[in-house]
């Protein structure tokens, strides 16, 4: 029977065993040995001919194949890849066992079994690779096809995968989820790169056993020990002035790096047991890129300002042991922790008055076994115990933000054009969480009068725990907002025109949790020189707000998919693949509380700037008893119905091109509809029940979805002395349908609705000014929406040079992100859609959302968008492997930014709105020029 491998991340290898007439041979023996694997693998070919290896551990394999009468044949190397199936059919001739054929053919690099979307990137490629200053292990993204990438702060990378946010990923690793609980991307999750063997990132085309989520599925495989004990060790090394400057006059995101790391694995006992270990130590400081202007305002505004670094300190553990339990069963577990303290401020902030404190514990255990002849068991269990906090430097005084101007709209005065934050912050939170995954799942092969299928039933289950406490600076008085008295002279001094008191200083903001009991099935038939694969998911999710003690959701997505590899007929070296799946939203990107606070506040307005508040608008508290939302009992996850077609060929024995069509439809997305307003005509007439103002219905967006397509062309190349990925992807997107009710723009500008170039949030509307779109803040491209580019190119290359030089080097070309509409503003609001405030019958003064100045600059909402110049980033690394006295030494030079590239990235607030002092200009810019100074050890 065949034997499984540790990890359900693994590859899989299958063919037919034949003799020199081409007739099946039953009874081979076959074994599968790797240098890093821990143990000889062995299966052997049935009735038909056929073999099966399952879930090998990613490596370099030497197969051998024996049986009586034949000569025994060595077939390597042959390269298995996490997640892919590759097939290799074994050719037997006739003579004696003592005699050996070696066969060093070419490894077949195309999956010919499933349709999916898959690249597979090789842990050693992806530490050769020179990425980003802190080297996290996720970088493997900025080479993947179909990707696109944000940076936060201290360098971390948001990726966004054909459309979908980077927060609605599928991270696995070694097959498990232990990302938290409100991370759904690769990033949440951290350990040292020295850890990595091999990852796969499906794009389109998950299958049915997949968890929920819309983004990649990023399969992560990790080191196993082997019964050799060996190692690695690390250094990387970034000075401050290493750093170059790409903001003239101003200061760059220059980064100081000291980032120890170290990995080794051995046999706990022989043949039986092995662990693996790993520790890094992240060391960071980072610049904040200020332009000339913003420096000048924060030292005009804060007497004594002095630019200053922010800093990341963090450590990171992991460990896993595999064993081996009789015979034909293997379990493994895995344990991380990390901690990650970060100074909390931004570009406009005039000093340090937050650290946020992110990390937590995570553990899995699987089993695998195989049952019989015919049949495959894994069973998983997952845990992640995140929190989430924050340090404040002091409490007892409010935020102060000032703007270079403001607007009147509704009746309040809004800033445009921020300058700087002064003083605190208004609020901080301790949000800690709980993610818990148990599956199971039987695989069935080889069964008697179904020999061709291969069949997967499996069930799952998935429980979220969230919870945040708000704490409100100053006792409750948080904020107070400041212009500039002269628009022209920021040393002129400021004006306050708002201020924000809470009714107290605490609350208990979200209390929720999310369960999802799935079942699915899949059935994979080959059929001659075709591979077609069905199957579909079932997910039963339930969320509740323990706060409230309110069901928020009960639903079943049903998820079916289907796919056809299909062989060109008298060429193994080239397929067809084309797929279409229904796949769902994580629950993680749609647990909503039933209200958006429990506290009341009141805005103070000062609107004539003469020094008395003379105006308050009171926004009540919600409770058990007044929520400002409801809940639609028919609400539902979202979804995207996904669409590729594409070809792919094996040129010569190592590279590989496809060309693929993807057309993605997001559907069904969070929607936020306002039901308390009174509308006769284009009138606003006040709230239905006036002890509240805006009540939202969260419900799915019927009424409007986003359609993605692209074209996409990559190419790889994986040989001994280069490893090389490229790709293209030309993206295109727009929004079909019509307004959302009661969005302000469908009473104020009806005919503007079409949008083709930044089309806002795929996860729906989080949040209520988005349920204006007419807000300027809407569709606005900032960091967690940046995904909406027309072009992108990855490539990322690996040459082992003559006298043992290493060469590296990766390039990646973006368009800039469109910027979402672009609003300008009228002299006054139009008294035709009513005043600018109204009392309601209980003596509350509420703003009109019709009364707003704003309009979208053009006929509709893509006229007027623009985007900064396409970024450019092109790093390379220069080193040299030496040996000594039995330990390899890669010594190396990165260079990051070769060109210093001065690309801005993200729109400052205000950026999209014509009036505004801060129009077209920008919050962020890449990271200057740096050297970096990198060392391994293996031993």
């Amino acid at each position: 029977a065949p034997v499984l491998g540790q990890t359900t991340s693994g590859g899989s290898v299958r063919g037919v065993v034949r003799d020199e007439q081409g007739a099946a041979v039953r009874g081979a023996a076959i074994t599968a040995t790797s240098a890093t694997a821990p143990e000889t693998y062995t299966t052997a070919s049935d009735a038909e001919g056929h073999y099966r290896f399952t879930n090998l551990p990613p490596g370099d394999y030497r197969i051998v194949v024996v049986l009586e009468r034949f000569t025994t044949l060595v077939r390597e190397p042959i390269v298995v890849r996490a997640g892919m199936t590759i097939g290799l059919d074994l050719d037997l001739k006739v003579g004696a066992v003592a005699d050996t054929i070696e066969v060093v053919g070419d490894t077949p690099l195309l999956e010919r079994t499933l349709p999916s979307q898959a690249v597979n990137i090789d842990g050693e490629l992806q530490r050769s690779l020179p990425t980003t200053p802190r080297r996290h292990w996720t970088d493997f993204l900025l080479v993947t096809p179909g990707v696109t990438a944000a940076t936060l702060a201290t360098q971390r990378m948001l990726y966004f995968v054909h459309g979908s946010g980077y927060d609605s990923q599928v991270s696995l690793v070694d097959g498990a989820e232990v990302n938290p609980a409100r991370q759904d991307y690769a990033g949440g999750v951290n350990f040292s790169t020295e850890s990595m063997a091999d990852v796969q990132v499906t794009t389109v085309g998950a299958s049915a056993s997949t968890p929920l989520g819309v983004g990649a599925v990023v399969n992560a495989v990790t080191k196993s020990g082997t019964n050799r004990f060996a190692g690695s060790a690390t250094l990387t090394w970034q000075p401050l002035r290493w750093n170059a400057n790409n903001l003239p006059g101003g200061t760059s995101t220059k980064s100081a790096v000291f980032q120890p790391e170290i990995g080794a694995g051995g046999p706990i006992r022989r043949d039986r047991a092995w662990f693996y270990a790993s520790y890094r130590r992240n060391n960071y400081e980072e610049g904040l890129d200020r332009t000339p202007p913003q420096l000048a305002a924060l030292s005009a505004l804060s007497p004594g300002f002095a630019p200053f670094n922010r800093t990341n300190n963090s450590s990171f553990y992991f460990g896993k042991i595999t064993a081996a339990v009789a015979g034909n069963h293997r379990i493994q577990g895995l344990y991380k922790y990390d901690l990650s303290p970060l100074d909390a401020v931004s570009n406009d902030s005039a000093a340090t008055y937050a650290q946020s404190q992110n990390g937590g514990h995570a553990a899995s255990v699987q089993w695998n076994s195989i049952i019989g002849r015919h049949a495959a068991l894994k069973a998983t269990a997952s845990v992640n115990r995140f929190l989430s906090s924050t340090t404040l430097a002091r409490v007892d005084v409010p935020r102060r933000t000032v703007f270079g101007t403001t607007n009147l709209v509704s009746g309040r005065r809004r800033g445009v054009g921020q300058l700087a934050i002064l003083d605190n912050v208004s609020s901080h939170l301790d949000a800690p969480s709980v993610r818990s995954a148990v599956s199971a799942d039987v695989t069935l092969f080889d069964i008697p009068h179904l020999a061709r299928h291969e069949i997967q039933v499996g069930v799952y289950w998935q429980g979220l725990d969230v919870q945040t406490e708000t704490r409100y600076v100053n006792q409750g008085f948080v904020l107070e907002e400041l212009v500039l008295r002269d628009p022209s002279n920021v040393a002129g001094g400021t004006v306050p025109f708002r201020r924000q008191i809470y009714d107290g200083d605490r609350a208990r903001t979200l209390d929720a949790e999310g369960r999802d009991i799935a079942a699915y099935i899949q059935d994979v038939w080959r059929l001659g020189s075709a591979t077609i694969s069905a199957g579909v998911r079932v997910d039963r999710i339930r969320q509740r707000d323990r706060l409230f003690g309110l069901q928020t959701q009960r639903s079943t997505a049903i998820g079916p998919r289907v796919g056809i590899n299909l062989g060109i007929p008298g060429d193994e070296r080239a397929t067809l693949h084309a797929a279409w799946a229904r796949r769902h939203d994580g629950v993680a990107s749609t647990l909503l509380s039933s209200g958006t606070n429990t506290l009341g506040f009141r805005d103070l307005y000062d609107l004539d700037l003469d020094g008395t508040f003379e105006t308050t608008f009171v926004t009540p508290a919600s409770t058990a008893l007044f929520q400002d939302r409801q809940f639609d009992p028919d609400r539902h996850q979202p979804f995207v119905d996904d669409l590729a077609i594409g070809y792919g060929r094996q040129i010569g024995g190592a590279t590989t091109l496809d060309g693929t069509y993807i057309h993605r439809a997001f559907r069904d997305r969070v929607a936020f509809v306002e039901i308390n307003g009174i509308y006769t005509g284009d009138v606003f007439n006040g709230y239905r029940n006036p002890a509240l103002n805006d009540i939202y219905l969260v419900t799915n967006n019927r009424w409007n979805s986003q359609i993605y397509d692209a074209l996409e062309l990559r190419a790889s190349h994986a040989t001994a002395t280069l490893q090389l990925i490229a790709s293209y992807t030309r993206q295109w997107r727009h929004l079909d349908g019509t307004w959302q009710p009661n969005d302000p723009a469908s009473f104020l500008q009806p005919d503007a609705f079409e949008n083709t170039k930044g089309i806002g949030n795929p996860r729906g509307l989080a949040a209520a000014f988005e349920a204006n779109s007419l807000s300027g803040l809407s569709m606005v491209q900032y960091t967690g929406v940046s995904q909406w580019q027309d072009h992108v190119v990855n490539l990322g290359a690996s040459i082992q040079g003559p006298w043992r030089l290493i060469f590296s080097t990766t390039y990646n070309l973006a368009s800039g992100p469109w910027s979402g509409p672009v609003v300008t503003r009228l002299a006054a609001p139009d008294p035709a859609f009513g005043p600018p405030t109204l009392t309601l019958p209980n003596g509350r003064l509420v703003s009109n959302p019709l009364a707003t100045t704003l309009r979208f600059q053009g006929s509709d909402r893509s006229e007027g968008q623009f985007t900064p110049p396409p970024l450019h980033v092109w790093n390379i690394r220069l080193g040299r492997v030496i040996e000594v006295r039995g330990a390899k030494i890669e010594a190396s030079i990165n260079i990051l930014n070769v060109l210093n590239g001065d690309t801005d990235l993200d729109l400052a607030p205000s950026a999209n709105q014509v009036f505004s002092p801060a129009y077209r200009t920008f919050a962020s810019r890449q990271t200057p020029r740096a050297g970096q100074v990198f060392v391994r050890v293996l031993f």
